[in-house]
C-alpha cells in the first residue's frame, strides 16, 4: 500500500504543479466563470483519481475474483455518476464554464500521457531530453 500511496501522491503533486498555469492564466484574464469551472473539474478529477487508486488496492486484495469484479464495477459506476453530476452542475449554472470544467476533469489523464511521452522521447533520444529518469 505504501508504494501505491507514494505514486498517487507523486501524480497528484505533478498535476497540481501543472494546474497552476491555467489557474493563473484564468485569474490574469479575469475569466472567473472559467476559473470556477476549471477548479470544479480539477477537484472532481482529484477525488475520482483517489477513489480509483483506493479501489485498485481493494480490488487486488479481494478474496475472490467475483468480489473483485463487483468492487470494480461499483467503483466505476460511482465515479461515472460523480462525473455526470459535475457536468450537469456545470451545464446548468451560468457562472461555471463547462469547457473549463471538462479541461479540469482530464488534467490527470493528459498529465500522465505527457509524462509517458517525455519518458519515451527521452529513452529514444538517449536521455538527452529533460531530466526524466527511468
Amino acid at each position: 500500500m505504501d508504494e501505491v500511496q507514494r505514486e498517487t501522491r507523486r501524480i497528484i503533486t505533478l498535476v497540481m504543479i501543472i494546474a497552476i498555469i491555467p489557474v493563473f492564466g484564468l485569474i490574469w484574464s479575469g475569466n472567473w466563470s472559467g476559473l470556477r469551472g476549471f477548479l470544479l473539474g480539477f477537484a472532481v478529477n482529484i477525488v475520482t483519481f483517489l477513489m480509483l487508486a483506493r479501489s485498485a488496492w481493494r480490488i487486488t486484495g479481494a478474496e475472490t475474483e467475483t468480489q473483485g469484479q463487483v468492487l470494480a464495477v461499483v467503483n466505476y459506476l460511482v465515479r461515472l455518476v460523480f462525473y455526470g453530476l459535475t457536468l450537469v452542475v456545470a451545464f446548468t449554472r451560468p457562472d461555471i464554464n463547462i469547457i473549463a470544467t471538462v479541461i479540469g476533469m482530464v488534467m490527470i489523464k493528459y498529465t500522465l500521457i505527457g509524462e509517458g511521452l517525455v519518458k519515451h522521447l527521452s529513452k529514444v533520444a538517449g536521455g538527452k531530453i529533460g531530466s526524466v529518469e527511468e
